[in-house]
């Protein structure tokens, strides 16, 4: 497939998305957003956080898996790691955003908790 099919499926995706009240944003990261080689298209859902301790996440990622093909690696923003939650952040592209201010405050929480996690993984690997 080319960038422009792969453009197609990214707008239907942000379709997808702008029907479920649940979702706060869509982020695309990783080798698609760098213009390097990919096999898959990695893409971060953010949830709305007063929907995501409701949510059925198993269920959910059950339909996006069945609405869209296998070029999308769908991720959970909330449940990603730390250390790639930041790298979503710094480096992704927002394909979606419903509400600004709820999404700046999830980017503000996740900057801090990196922030407070990286001094102890840095002693934790002897770099300090």
């Amino acid at each position: 497939m080319n960038r422009k099919k792969h453009r197609k499926i990214l707008q239907k995706l942000v379709r997808w998305a702008e029907d479920i009240r649940e979702i706060l944003a869509v982020i695309l990261y990783g080798s698609y957003v760098k213009e390097e080689f990919y096999r898959d298209i990695d893409i971060a859902i953010v949830i709305h956080p007063k929907d995501y301790d409701n949510l059925d996440k198993l269920d959910f990622l059950t339909d996006c898996m069945s609405e869209f093909p296998d070029l999308l690696d769908i991720h959970i923003f909330q449940d990603l790691p730390l250390y790639i939650k930041e790298r979503v952040l710094n480096e992704g592209k927002i394909l979606y955003n419903r509400d600004f201010d709820s999404l700046y405050d999830i980017y503000e929480s996740t900057h801090k908790d990196y922030d407070l996690f990286i001094p102890h993984f840095k002693l934790y690997l002897g770099d300090l």
